[in-house]
């Protein structure tokens, strides 16, 4: 069976679970939260996640949102 592949991108965290919530929530492609990792805007540096809060105008309220990298599985890539 083969294995599955794995890529590490950086998405930006809307609510992360270990600040009391029940899973994380990401910001989507369109700038609005969303519950899903493979609808959460994914990002191949720091810059262009940067770049895309900016054009949204989110507010980064560390340690709440904030932008930090994540392993996905292939499953989870989306479009």
């Amino acid at each position: 069976m083969p294995q599955s592949k794995r890529q590490t991108l950086w998405v930006i965290f809307a609510a992360p679970e270990q600040h009391g919530g029940r899973g994380n929530r990401f910001f989507a492609k369109n700038g609005t939260e969303t519950k899903s990792r493979r609808n959460a805007a994914k990002f191949h540096s720091y810059e262009a996640a940067r770049d895309f809060v900016n054009q949204k105008g989110i507010a980064l309220k560390d340690p709440l949102q904030y932008i930090h990298q994540l392993d996905f599985d292939e499953s989870e890539l989306g479009d």
